[in-house]
């Protein structure tokens, strides 16, 4: 598949889940897509480059947001969450945390970049899958 068609697919799919969801969701989904994207087109250096830094710079960009507007740090020391909601935030706090390593090793250690970049990739599933489990929360 070529990677226009790709952006298309992802783009598209995002939209849906903003006009379900919300804009938050639809960045990550469509971060989530980068970071697929990335995967995809990992035999291109130029494109896995991009998409992974795109994909990177999203989910940070969506943590200080949602730090600044929602005080995430608050909500996510809150006892009275699910736990559903518990995993979403431990997944992606896991993920997001693993990036600076990821960045480095990718220098340092290829065989190890491809391990770190896998347990990335399932922590921000699971992030993902629970990421709808968070709708509604809005502690301002």
């Amino acid at each position: 598949m070529p990677i226009r068609e790709w952006s298309r697919i992802v783009i598209l799919v995002s939209s849906v889940v903003i006009w379900f969801g919300s804009t938050i969701m639809g960045v990550a989904t469509l971060s989530y897509g980068a970071m697929l994207g990335g995967i995809l087109f990992r035999k291109s250096r130029k494109h896995h480059v991009a998409l992974m830094s795109t994909a990177m710079a999203l989910d940070a960009g969506l943590v200080l947001a949602l730090e600044f507007t929602r005080q995430a740090t608050r909500t996510a020391l809150d006892p009275s969450l699910h736990v559903p909601q518990q995993i979403h935030i431990v997944a992606s706090l896991m993920a997001v945390s693993l990036y600076v390593p990821q960045i480095f090793l990718s220098f340092m250690r290829p065989n190890w970049h491809r391990r770190v970049g896998v347990a990335i990739l399932v922590l921000r599933t699971i992030g993902l899958i629970f990421m709808f489990s968070m709708q509604g929360i809005n502690r301002s």
